[in-house]
């Protein structure tokens, strides 16, 4: 689970790599005002980081020494960082 700016919520599952050691698939849930949009992306290229995009390049999503970038078209539109594990007493 992810803590962004911009009034988002972001969880991210990122998929077993293959024989290779690359990771073929991160499936995002992407909340915000009470609406919550599920998407797949795939690997994209990035210079630096792991960058994932959705098929069709409208929606990115990249992590660069510990923040992630959801970004739209060709606008970031959240950053965040990974939450804080609660510790269970």
């Amino acid at each position: 689970m992810l803590v962004c700016d911009n009034g988002y919520d972001i969880s991210a599952i990122y998929y077993a790599p293959n024989s290779e050691g690359i990771l073929l698939k991160l499936s995002l849930k992407i909340s915000k005002a009470g609406k919550t949009d599920a998407v797949e992306m795939i690997p994209a290229i990035a210079a630096s980081g792991a960058k994932f995009e959705t098929p069709d390049g409208q929606l990115s999503f990249w992590e660069h020494q510990g923040e992630f970038t959801l970004g739209k078209g060709d606008k970031n539109v959240s950053v965040c960082r990974q939450a804080a594990k609660k510790s269970v007493p």
